[in-house]
């Protein structure tokens, strides 16, 4: 009986070891983003055409979002409706807490990157450093 309990002891803290790691590293992920500029998209703005607000929030932190200074977006909790599907970039966060995107039509709500056509020179793992934070599509 001695023998089990220790074994049991044994397995019981190794997995509480893995789980206390992975807790570990995902908040040294979530402190990388901690410093982030981050980019709010207004509710007025989300309301006057979400994919256009969105797009350009997001076009924004393509160009100024490093692996260094990550940027995230940050859209206004509401219900919003898309025309087209979204674009997301490298080293970006899109923040939709509160959030309910629907499309108008079918067709993707959101990709990663512009394109992933044979000549986009798009291969493997081109995109890093994206996350989606909440929201519902």
């Amino acid at each position: 009986m001695l023998k089990l309990l220790k074994g049991f002891t044994a397995v019981s803290l190794s997995a509480l070891m893995a789980f206390s790691a992975v807790a570990t590293a995902a908040a040294a992920a979530d402190d990388a983003y901690a410093g982030a500029q981050v980019i709010n998209v207004s509710a007025a703005d989300l309301r006057d055409g979400a994919q256009w607000a969105l797009q350009s929030a997001l076009d924004q932190a393509k160009n100024q979002a490093t692996a260094s200074n990550p940027v995230t977006v940050k859209a206004a909790a509401g219900s919003y409706d898309l025309g087209w599907g979204l674009k997301i970039y490298d080293n970006t966060t899109l923040d939709l807490s509160g959030v309910t995107l629907k499309r108008a039509q079918a067709g993707n709500m959101l990709r990663v990157g512009s394109d992933d056509g044979v000549n986009s020179g798009a291969v493997g793992y081109q995109y890093r450093n994206i996350r989606l934070i909440g929201g519902t599509f």
